[in-house]
């Protein structure tokens, strides 16, 4: 073994090991979670290394060549074997209902042009059964939630945003007759992109089984300053879950970027302090997107210890 991947495995060694330390007051009250397919899309090997860091909470998007909403029984059954071998609980399905264009508009060209829309778009008339698809699999690995979006971004999103607050409203009712709960994820890429669209959305829609995903990174994509701005704008109550993702500025090109947590710009130190403060207790679900050069596990790896580095401090 080299010299760098021993340093490496050291280091993961260590954290683990302060991390088992701790004990669930500490870490398990704060209930750290993963993406699977952040770490591998080999579900076991993401169980695993959830596993070797004391971890508990996974969140299931894609396994193995295909994704948890496609996914046929014989592939559920191995899930759901998987995920007790291992002890894990699953706090949310990643669906991709309402990925679609919303009838009549237009996309913004870069959303049209972009890979998530190659590979996640359908069309509309098949937004229904794929939302009884994401139920059903929740309910298959016990899932008390799925997560769900807002159409493809258009020009002006503001317009739409009753007409989307109903189209949620109804899936909420639906899924509420099976005790799952719906929730929305503001995307950059979907019409409810930052937590101010999020809170706004939140204003006409009334269903009490509609939640929010709140996701800080997704809201920098677009500008916003998550904490405190983004936070000002959202009643803590809906909120159920919380991805994670820092960014910052590309150096050469100034876009932002995807950087592991600790590395960006966006003050996660003070997030999770006021969202505690306020009462939540849901998860925090790691979503790196972040990959280094030694690929996506090792950009896990590096936000992982980042963010729990930063649970030490609160």
């Amino acid at each position: 073994m080299k010299r760098r991947e021993v340093l490496k495995a050291a280091g993961c060694a260590a954290v683990a090991a302060w991390v088992r330390a701790l004990g669930a007051a500490e870490v398990n009250g704060l209930k750290i979670g993963v993406f699977s397919d952040e770490i591998s899309n080999d579900l076991e090997a993401a169980l695993r290394f959830l596993q070797s860091y004391g971890l508990h909470y996974v969140e299931l998007r894609r396994i193995w060549k295909t994704y948890i909403v496609e996914a046929d029984q014989a592939t559920v059954q191995q899930v759901r074997d998987l995920l007790k071998k291992y002890k894990m609980s699953v706090p949310m399905i990643a669906s991709n209902y309402l990925k679609s264009v919303f009838p009549g508009s237009t996309v913004l060209p870069n959303v049209r042009k972009s890979s998530q829309f190659q590979e996640f778009d359908r069309p509309h008339e098949e937004q229904p059964a794929l939302l009884e698809r994401s139920i059903a699999r929740a309910l298959d690995v016990g899932a008390p939630a799925i997560r769900v979006f807002s159409f493809w971004r258009t020009a002006e999103p503001a317009p739409l945003t009753r007409s989307i607050a109903e189209h949620l409203d109804r899936a909420a009712a639906i899924a509420a007759r099976k005790k799952v709960k719906v929730a929305l994820e503001n995307e950059a890429a979907c019409n409810v992109g930052t937590a101010a669209e999020l809170g706004a959305l939140f204003k006409l829609a009334r269903h009490p089984n509609l939640h929010m995903v709140w996701d800080p990174g997704n809201g920098y994509m677009l500008g916003e300053k998550p904490y405190p701005d983004g936070f000002n704008f959202l009643p803590k109550d809906r909120i159920c879950h919380i991805h994670l993702k820092d960014a910052a500025p590309n150096p050469k090109t100034g876009r932002p970027a995807w950087r592991p947590i600790g590395g960006g710009e966006i003050d996660f130190q003070g997030l999770i302090r006021a969202m505690l403060n306020s009462g939540y207790r849901g998860v925090f679900s790691l979503e790196t997107h972040y990959t280094p050069k030694d690929g996506k596990e090792q950009g896990t790896r590096e936000s992982l210890e980042g963010l729990l580095a930063l649970a030490k401090k609160l």
